[in-house]
């Protein structure tokens, strides 16, 4: 075991989130490889409880006792700002999304930028988008490509014959844009124009993994029209579930949805005509649909936990032998 101790601060909210379900994944992929390494929660008695996990969890007065200054790390979210320099230790910069990494700072020019000074010793992130954003704004940063997994087993996969007429979405994400749909869709319902008043609407809230798992599993089409993104999970879990899935033609996720799926911000005339299309065709006429849906769980497949942990794994080599 390394003798340098890594503390992951994670927000005390329990609120289903990607990126912190990922720094609680950190953590756990460490221990398994040698590593000493921990959940920082500054509430006390603070754990996540809506994913399942191992990860060993500290409180700032054990952290206070446990980090060494001078060889121990603390990994900080993008998005604490110019707070990342008031936590002792080096420090790496868990850049998840660029877009909250640079509006933390509003119109502020911090003095230093968090990313250029000493003690941070580089930045993980997890896309080439994220990536080459911050290799443009610090070019003499470290920079480490991590990737995000999707548990197979938890997201399995669900041909589009065995489907409800379920339609998905995570109304957290551009709300306004889900809206519009929602409402042009349900409009032309009432009018008969469509037989979307067949379908049945689940908005994606509170709910644990298991259950946003079953909602996958067993919805036709997943919804998400957010732009502001640095690696989105649940469009990726949506796809390992056979999800037709609706997204914008923005980066990251172009990485990965399939193009045919994939639509001009704001184009809602040719998304709600798409979705249209698919919910009178099914489940008869969805050959072509199949296909893409499989294409899609292909394509997951390239996303492993093995690749992920691999990814985390070296980029701690990395970070630990640069000092």
């Amino acid at each position: 075991m390394t003798h340098q101790k890594i503390f992951y601060f994670c927000f005390s909210d329990n609120q289903s989130s990607g990126g912190n379900k990922e720094i609680y994944k950190h953590t756990e992929i460490l221990n398994r490889h040698g590593y000493e390494a921990y959940i920082l929660h500054t509430t006390k008695n603070f754990k996540i409880t809506w994913f399942h996990h191992h990860a060993n969890i500290v409180y700032l007065d054990t952290f206070n006792k446990l980090i060494d200054r001078k060889n121990d790390f603390t990994v900080l979210p993008e998005d604490v700002g110019n707070d990342i320099l008031s936590f002792p230790g080096n420090k790496i910069i868990f850049n998840q999304n660029i877009y909250y990494g640079f509006h933390i700072f509003n119109k502020q020019k911090p003095q230093p930028y968090p990313y250029l000074h000493p003690q941070v010793k580089g930045a993980l992130v997890v896309s080439e988008h994220n990536k080459n954003y911050l290799r443009f704004a610090y070019p003499h940063l470290d920079i480490f490509r991590v990737f995000c997994g999707v548990d197979i087993n938890k997201f399995r996969f669900q041909p589009l014959k065995k489907k409800k007429k379920q339609i998905a979405c995570n109304p957290a994400k551009r709300p306004l844009d889900i809206a519009v749909i929602y409402h042009i869709l349900q409009s032309r319902a009432e009018q008969g124009i469509n037989n979307l008043n067949e379908y049945e609407w689940i908005f994606i809230e509170n709910k644990t993994e298991v259950e946003v798992a079953q909602i996958l599993q067993e919805s036709l089409i997943f919804v998400f029209l957010s732009k502001e993104e640095g690696f989105p999970l649940m469009p990726l879990e949506a796809m390992a579930c056979g999800c037709l899935i609706f997204a914008y033609n923005v980066a990251p996720l172009t990485e990965y949805v399939p193009p045919t799926f994939l639509f001009e911000p704001g184009d809602f005339l040719n998304i709600a005509k798409t979705i249209e299309a698919i919910a009178q065709s099914f489940p008869v006429a969805i050959e072509s649909w199949e296909t893409i849906s499989e294409s899609g769980r292909d394509t997951v497949l390239q996303y492993s936990l093995e690749l992920e942990e691999q990814s985390v794994a070296k980029a701690w080599q990395e970070i630990l032998q640069k000092g």
